[in-house]
């Protein structure tokens, strides 16, 4: 019950908050903006409850994924609180635009705070599962802990509160030091100690390298950002084309989009008990991703027609390729999937059990 009222709530949140400035200057305007917030912050104060009630009631000790997991849930609610300020906002103002200031503060509080914690967080336990990683540098992963969400109060306070760009630079390079400092500490660019999990049946096997690739992005990203920062505290410019925004597009398509990507692409047809079909469709979204980072990153330090060209590469690629990477995912949840899932794992029980009667 709980997770639907979250799914409810969020999903005609989300079509509110769109549906408000497309019809501008309609009476409705304003309180479509106002019911969205209101409705974002019920469904995260439902996930929140039912979250620290999952991990209150349980025996096992807790270790650094659910500290991870406190601060993504604790984000989510500062998030959505204000989204909150920024629809009342639009509400008294009758307007259909924000200032800037509230709208990267909802923004970096949504994508840095909350879902680079969680993604944190499974990376903790599944991550290091899947791809059979050395045990992780927990001092290491402690220290990053700490840089990450020190950095992230910091950053997300200076642009409530509209401080200095320095002070927002200072964040964000103590946020990048905790970035790749969790890299490290996971040790996920280091080769597999331990032997993997073995594929289920119809499973797409090169799930790894959207992992790993993810994180390489990551690195990339916290570079670009203390950069931006360096830039600031220095008083020179760099990127030549700003509105190009390298760093959030880094962040969110090279490495948030590839880890959903990936992770989803071996965790749900994992859950489902189904395959996931059009492995071909899967390699080509990694390739296609890894074209659209690219080359939106180079759009950041090239200007004229070539930064265009780069610019609208990036755009198509990446459509492309979430599509290409969601169909099959998508596909897996249904009860074709499921059923083929059942015909191979009793040909693969069938196959096992013969060869151990030939050994005998």
């Amino acid at each position: 019950m709980p997770q639907r009222v979250v799914l409810i709530a969020t999903v005609v949140s989300v079509i509110l908050r769109f549906a408000g400035p497309s019809i501008n200057r309609h009476p409705t305007t304003g309180m479509f903006a106002v019911i969205s917030g209101v409705l974002l912050l019920i469904g995260a104060l439902v996930f929140a409850t039912t979250i620290f009630n999952t991990l209150r009631s349980r025996k096992t000790p807790r270790g650094a994924a659910e500290r991870w997991i406190f601060m993504a849930v604790f984000w989510l609610v500062v998030s959505a609180v204000l989204h909150l300020r920024l629809t009342l906002w639009l509400f008294d103002h009758e307007a259909s635009i924000v200032p800037y200031f509230h709208n990267i503060a909802v923004i970096e509080s949504g994508l840095f705070c909350f879902v680079f914690c969680f993604i944190f967080a499974v990376s903790n336990r599944a991550v290091i599962g899947f791809l059979g990683l050395k045990p992780s540098h927990k001092r290491a992963e402690l220290g990053a802990w700490v840089l990450v969400n020190s950095g992230l109060v910091v950053l997300v306070v200076s642009r409530v509160f509209e401080t200095q760009p320095e002070v927002t630079s200072i964040a964000a390079l103590k946020l990048s030091a905790g970035m790749i400092l969790f890299v490290y500490a996971i040790r996920v660019l280091e080769p597999s100690s331990t032997r993997r999990p073995p594929i289920s049946p119809g499973a797409y096997p090169r799930f790894g390298y959207f992992l790993r690739s993810a994180y390489v992005w990551l690195i990339l990203a916290a570079a670009l950002m203390s950069v931006e920062s360096i830039e600031v505290l220095g008083g020179f410019s760099l990127f030549l084309a700003d509105s190009t925004l390298p760093v959030l597009h880094v962040a969110t398509v090279g490495f948030a989009t590839l880890m959903v990507t990936g992770m989803g692409s071996r965790m749900i047809p994992l859950f489902e008990g189904s395959i996931l079909p059009w492995h071909k469709l899967m390699d080509a979204s990694f390739f296609l991703l890894s074209i659209s980072v690219l080359s939106r990153t180079f759009g950041g330090f090239i200007t004229g027609t070539a930064g265009d060209w780069l610019l609208g590469i990036s755009g198509t690629t990446g459509l492309i390729a979430v599509v290409c990477g969601f169909l099959p995912i998508l596909w897996s949840l249904r009860k074709s999937s499921r059923d083929k899932y059942t015909e191979l794992a009793k040909e693969l029980g069938r196959v096992k059990w013969a060869e151990s009667q030939v050994q005998k």
